[in-house]
């Protein structure tokens, strides 16, 4: 599981920096040192809206009967986890360190997150 969401956030990186070859102001924009915050409440909203569909509607068993429909729900969040941890990079690095670095260091700590979820905190 865990090299397959590596393998994932790889992806989402990848694509990330495909983007930010074609776009050359890509991250230079002053809303990205609010980004962070502006991702964070969109990650909140998104959460409040899955967990009251859960509850409110036969979500449940569409999801019994539809089991690739969580995938899809789960790479939403990932892609958008990973998002807020570049936006975070992002603030955090120098700027004059280019995406591609700022990309790498995104992924490790994309690792990094899901490896302490997935291997720490089930055993606290």
């Amino acid at each position: 599981m865990f090299i397959g969401i590596s393998i994932l956030l790889f992806v989402c990186n990848q694509l990330i920096y495909n983007y930010a070859k074609i776009a050359e102001g890509f991250m230079k924009h002053k809303v990205w040192n609010k980004m962070f915050i502006i991702i964070l409440i969109w990650l909140m909203i998104s959460f409040v809206v899955f967990i009251a569909l859960f509850f409110a509607t036969p979500l449940e068993g569409l999801i019994t009967s539809y089991t690739w429909l969580i995938f899809i729900v789960a790479y939403y969040f990932l892609f958008f986890i990973n998002l807020l941890i570049l936006s975070i990079v992002h603030i955090v690095v120098d700027n004059s360190v280019n995406v591609e670095k700022k990309l790498l260091l995104t992924w490790v700590s994309s690792l990094l997150l899901v490896a302490l979820t997935l291997f720490v905190l089930p055993s606290i």
